[in-house]
């Protein structure tokens, strides 16, 4: 089986639960014989390959990346906020490679950062789409903050 996997951060940036939790599951379906991709944000574009996973990151898609250690200011934070409703950069970001890829399935957990637009995305796709809750952050945009 294709997959793709979406996650605000994917190893070596973040170091949650979830990014974890999603290594450890991105790897074991690779060796499982499926075929593994995983979508995530990152500072800039990259694509790479690790244990059988291969990773994409998106890059920097709004006023700053969202993996970023510097102060960030309460009007940059509103506006990050307001454009990660529906980032059109990440729309057209993950469409394009979600086309490429493919995959039967798009799993998708913290999407902070990648936008709910890659749901959207995958349904104009026709791809089959599960989502584990790990956050508020569909229901509220203060859950991340």
């Amino acid at each position: 089986m294709n997959i793709v996997i979406a996650n605000t951060f994917y190893p070596p940036d973040g170091r949650g639960g979830a990014e974890r939790s999603v290594r450890v599951l991105a790897e074991g379906l690779a060796e499982a014989g499926h075929r593994v991709s995983v979508l995530c944000t990152s500072k800039v574009q990259f694509e790479s390959v690790s244990k059988g996973v291969a990773i994409f990151g998106l890059g920097r898609m709004n006023v700053y990346w969202i993996g970023s250690n510097e102060s960030i200011g309460r009007i940059l934070k509103l506006i990050w906020h307001t454009f990660d409703l529906f980032n059109p950069v990440s729309f057209v970001r993950c469409l394009r490679l979600l086309k490429r890829i493919n995959p039967e399935i798009l799993h998708t957990n913290n999407i902070t950062g990648l936008s709910p637009s890659i749901i959207l995305a995958a349904k104009i796709l026709g791809i089959s789409t599960v989502h584990t809750l790990r956050d508020y952050y569909l229901g509220c945009i203060h859950s991340n903050a």
